[in-house]
C-alpha cells in the first residue's frame, strides 16, 4: 500500500454491530487504514488529538456525547462522515461541514459514494477520483411537475420495463417518467455501462458475469446482458476497457 495515499480513519459508534458493518465496507477500499474502531468517545478523542487522522466515521447519537458536539472538539482538518439510523437529520449534517451522511444500515454502494465524495473534497491525489464530479446531481421526474434529486454516484442501475423506467439506489426504487435514452445521454460513461437496450449499470457495482447474467455487489438481483453489449461488459469485467 502506498502510505502517501493512505486514508487513516477512526470509527466511533456506540454499537459494536455498526462498527463491524463499517469495517466490512472499508475492506473494499485498500487505501483506507483503520487506526481505531471504538465505542468510547473519550478513547477516540485521545487518538484524534494526538495522531495524524484524515477521516472519522462518526455516530450521531451516543450516550457519552452526541456526534455534533464531538465534531466541535476535534481538529478542523479531520473530515467527518456521520452515520445514524435517523434518516430525518441527514440534510442538517451538511450545514456543519460534514463530507457526507450515511443511513444505517450502511450499504456498500452508498459507502462507496461517500468515499468518492471524500476523495473529491479532501483527497484530490487519489487514483480513485473519476474525471467527472462526484457532486453531479440527477433530476428524476417522478410525475408531472414533481422531481426527486439524487447524486449520480448513488445510482446502482437503471432498468426500463414495458410500463416505466426505474432507478435503483440501494434499497430504494424510484419510478421515473424519464426515458432510458435520457439516462444514456446524461449519465457519465466513466461511471456507467449499458448492458442491454433497457439497462444501464454503475461500473463500480459490477462484481462479475456468469453466462448472460451480470452479478452486482450487494443484495441485488442478477441482470441479463444482451449479446450486443456483452463484449463491452466482458471487457470491463476483465479490465480491458479502453
Amino acid at each position: 500500500m502506498n502510505k502517501k495515499n493512505t486514508i487513516r480513519c477512526v470509527i466511533l459508534d456506540d454499537e459494536s454491530a455498526a462498527i463491524d458493518v463499517l469495517k466490512t465496507r472499508i475492506l473494499e477500499h485498500a487505501n483506507v487504514e483503520i487506526v481505531l474502531a471504538t465505542t468510547s468517545a473519550f478513547e477516540a478523542l485521545a487518538v484524534l488529538t494526538t495522531e495524524k487522522i484524515d477521516l472519522i466515521f462518526l455516530d450521531v447519537h451516543m450516550p457519552e456525547i452526541d456526534g455534533i458536539t464531538f465534531k466541535s472538539k476535534i481538529p478542523p482538518d479531520i473530515a467527518v462522515i456521520f452515520c445514524s439510523a435517523d434518516d430525518k437529520i441527514g440534510s442538517n449534517m451538511f450545514d456543519i461541514e460534514a463530507v457526507d451522511y450515511l443511513n444505517k444500515p450502511v450499504l456498500q454502494p452508498r459507502f462507496d459514494s461517500a468515499m468518492e465524495r471524500y476523495d473529491r473534497k479532501c483527497n484530490p491525489n487519489s487514483t480513485r477520483v473519476r474525471v467527472d464530479s462526484v457532486d453531479d446531481v440527477i433530476s428524476l421526474q417522478v410525475k408531472k411537475g414533481a422531481y426527486k434529486m439524487c447524486y449520480e454516484v448513488e445510482i446502482d442501475y437503471v432498468l426500463s420495463t414495458n410500463r416505466e423506467v426505474r432507478v435503483y439506489l440501494g434499497d430504494e426504487i424510484i419510478p421515473t417518467s424519464r426515458p432510458i435514452i435520457w439516462f444514456l445521454e446524461v449519465l457519465s460513461p466513466h461511471r456507467f455501462i449499458q448492458i442491454s437496450q433497457s439497462g444501464i449499470v454503475a461500473r463500480n457495482r459490477i462484481r462479475g458475469i456468469q453466462g448472460q447474467y451480470l452479478q452486482l455487489r450487494g443484495n441485488h438481483e442478477e441482470l441479463k446482458v444482451s449479446n450486443t453489449f456483452k463484449p463491452a461488459v466482458l471487457a470491463h469485467v476483465f479490465g480491458k476497457d479502453t
